[in-house]
Parts: structure tokens; C-alpha cells; sequence
């Protein structure tokens, strides 16, 4: 389930426990495997959501992050991959969530090797 963090204008993950931006947040909770069943909702709805509370579209520099509260309860990776296929932004904590992921949202191309 997506919470508005008012704190940092971004969508917080109930269950993965982590922060999103508005070009992120539709498809994580199309790809993830969630226990909670998520609402569908058209992406229409989504963007014009996002747009009216100021959803970030792009993630903090470390800059915009430095001296705000600290938020609890967040996963916190030192190490991630992130997708990169035509611009897509996802970020992966491992490569079986990037492979489900592809799976889904990037059928036939293969994910980046190491």
C-alpha cells in the first residue's frame, strides 16, 4: 500500500518500506509482490494524484536530503541496481527483484549483468 510522506513529497511502501517518486510508485505496485492487494487505479488517475500532491518526479539529491528528520522505518541499502531500460528508474535491493521485475515490465531483455 502507497502513503503520502508529506516530509519528502514522495510515496512510502507499506511493505517493502521505502520511498518512491511519482514515475516509480505505479509500477512497484505492479511488480512487487505485495501481500496486501493493491486498488487499480488508470494512470491518468495516478499521474493527475501525484500532480495535486506534489509527488516528487525525481529522487532527493543527498544535498536536499541533508539536516531533514529522520524518517523510521525505512529499509536503508548501501548497495542497489537500478534498471535503466529507456529511462526507467526502478531501484532493486536485489537481482531476483529486478528479474521479477523485467519479467513484468521489460519482457524478452535480459537484466544487466555484473
Amino acid at each position: 500500500m502507497l502513503y503520502y510522506q508529506t516530509g519528502v513529497n514522495m510515496l512510502y511502501c507499506t511493505e517493502c518500506r521505502v520511498l518512491l517518486i511519482a514515475q516509480t510508485g505505479l509500477i512497484h505496485v505492479c511488480a512487487a509482490t505485495h501481500t496486501v492487494p493493491y486498488a487499480r487505479i488508470s494512470e491518468d488517475k495516478y499521474y493527475n494524484v501525484c500532480n495535486k500532491l506534489g509527488i516528487k518526479t525525481d529522487y532527493p539529491t543527498s544535498q536536499e536530503l541533508d539536516g531533514i528528520k529522520v524518517l523510521s522505518g525505512l529499509n536503508i541499502y548501501t548497495m542497489a541496481l537500478i534498471c535503466g531500460v529507456d529511462g526507467c528508474l526502478m531501484i532493486f535491493a536485489s537481482r531476483g527483484a529486478m528479474q521479477k521485475y523485467y519479467d513484468v515490465m521489460h519482457k524478452g531483455i535480459p537484466i544487466p549483468t555484473i
